[in-house]
């Protein structure tokens, strides 16, 4: 038998290549409704770009794709296409002139590929990660051996069915941002600066990978809890790791500046609006005028309705995470993950939680109903929790007892306020599918019985299925 991480590799490779050829299949079988492949076609605004070739790729440039490849071939011409961040297009283009492969055909091409691998990759440090965050649930060994959590198995096989499959399958940045986010939250514990660096290039693949500052800065908290205060040096490599993170969004918003509003100001009568702002944001104009991205603006139109359908199952098992872990332990809570119920606070945070408890009073009857009677204590004191009953469902839950999941469970909430609040709510599915405590908790979820298995595999292929037979064709899909 093949060590474990190849068999990690093989299946999101095999997951992959499934899902690519039944999006092929459907594209050569079906007419599309719509298409935005003149967009490649037309001729780039900077000289001395490659020609477009986009014969035989119907199939493959589609939607998003379609501005990556635009970007990867032009540049960024027009200020729209700053919605789209730089690193996969940066790739694209630069393996592309290394290997032949140009114009809009190539650089699909080679998207697809570096996509494929950016899944198997992320796969490996899904499953890695989970090992070592959650407690090996069946009791034997630990993370390097026979005892690998059972949680963090099935939790692979999700991600590797997710149901925003079609968009890693397909020359979008979802593969990308997911292995570098989690790469970087693999290595930073032991490898700070290697972790950093990884999701800094998060943050150059899409704009959510901001909230990657996130991590350090709870790792900066941490030194503060363990040793009672603060070195300079670690203040200092909290500063400098969150302005590395931060660094590409502001590269972003000062090239667009410096190329639309400074070096393209010679005719000021076509000077774009966003520049005469008191504090000009590119990324934040076109979200709102080429989307109608902002806060609560996607409920505003009656009609769009009917696409929250498509993102309940998602927002259901995040906000039921999210709740489930902070209310199995309210000290854990409130202290973001620094105490946990087991440990006592010091004098002047145990004056700060009196004050709360009041509010926070209104979990504990949900603590009783979602948790039975409250399970949550840390990780270290599970082993002195009595045995449970025979069952799944009895059994602790591995997520809800980890006190290190906590800065990952905050980010999960973060993002699922953001998909819900923020943005279109029906692309919900694949903006959260970047968070590994979502897999983790839909596995504990699947074990507590065989109906919430079905549901959960229910919706995991039906989605594959229709997104490969939409997404292809110029059906809407989110």
């Amino acid at each position: 038998m093949l060590p474990k991480p190849s068999r990690v590799i093989l299946l999101a490779l095999a997951s992959r290549l499934t899902v690519l050829a039944c999006m092929l299949l459907s594209d050569w079988t079906f007419e599309d409704l719509d298409s935005s492949a003149t967009l490649p076609i037309k001729p780039c605004a900077i000289a001395g770009a490659p020609e477009s070739n986009a014969d035989g790729v119907s199939g493959l440039a589609v939607w998003d794709t379609v501005y990556f490849g635009r970007v990867a071939r032009c540049g960024y011409e027009a200020d729209k296409l700053n919605a789209f961040f730089p690193l996969v297009p940066a790739a694209m283009r630069a393996i592309g002139a290394a290997t032949g492969l140009t114009g809009t055909q190539g650089h699909v091409l080679v998207a697809l590929v570096l996509n494929i691998a950016a899944f198997c990759a992320a796969a490996a440090c899904l499953h890695r990660y989970g090992a070592r965050m959650l407690a090996p649930d069946n009791g034997s060994g630990n993370d390097g051996g026979k005892g690998k959590c059972r949680t963090a198995d099935l939790a692979l096989l999700l991600f590797c069915c997710n149901p925003a499959s079609v968009f890693y399958s397909a020359a979008y940045t979802e593969a990308m941002f997911a292995a570098c986010t989690w790469a970087g939250l693999l290595l930073l514990p032991a490898h700070h600066w290697a972790g950093v660096a990884a999701l800094t290039a998060a943050a150059a693949t899409r704009s959510n990978g901001i909230l990657g500052v996130w991590f350090p800065l709870h790792k900066l908290l941490m030194y503060w809890r363990r040793q009672g205060g603060l070195r300079p040096r670690q203040v200092l490599q909290a500063a400098l790791s969150s302005i590395a993170i931060l660094a590409p969004y502001a590269a972003m918003q000062a090239h667009a500046y410096l190329m639309h509003c400074v070096a393209g100001a010679g005719a000021q009568a076509h000077r774009p609006v966003w520049c005469e702002a008191q504090l000009p944001s590119v990324y934040g104009y076109i979200q709102r005028e080429y989307w109608d991205v902002g806060l609560l603006r996607f409920y505003r139109d009656p009609g769009r309705l009917p696409m929250v359908l498509m993102s309940v199952p998602v927002a259901w098992l995040s906000v039921g995470g999210c709740w489930a872990y902070f209310a199995a332990d309210w000290r854990r809570a409130l202290t973001l993950g620094l105490y946990c119920k087991a440990e006592t606070l010091p004098p002047g945070l145990a004056a700060a939680e009196r004050t709360l408890l009041g509010w926070w009073v209104l979990w504990l009857g949900w603590q009783q109903r979602l948790l039975g009677g409250g399970a949550g204590v840390c990780k270290k004191r599970r082993q002195q929790r009595p045995a449970a009953s025979a069952g799944a469902a009895q059994r602790p839950s591995a997520l809800l007892s980890s006190q290190e999941a906590a800065p990952l469970v905050y980010h999960w909430a973060l993002m699922a306020a953001v998909a819900l609040l923020a943005m279109h709510v029906n692309v919900a599915t694949r903006f959260l599918s970047a968070c590994p405590p979502l897999y983790w908790h839909a596995a504990e979820w699947a074990t507590r019985g065989a109906w919430h298995a079905r549901l959960l595999w229910l919706w995991c292929f039906a989605y594959i299925v229709l997104g490969c037979l939409l997404f292809p064709n110029f059906y809407p899909w989110a």
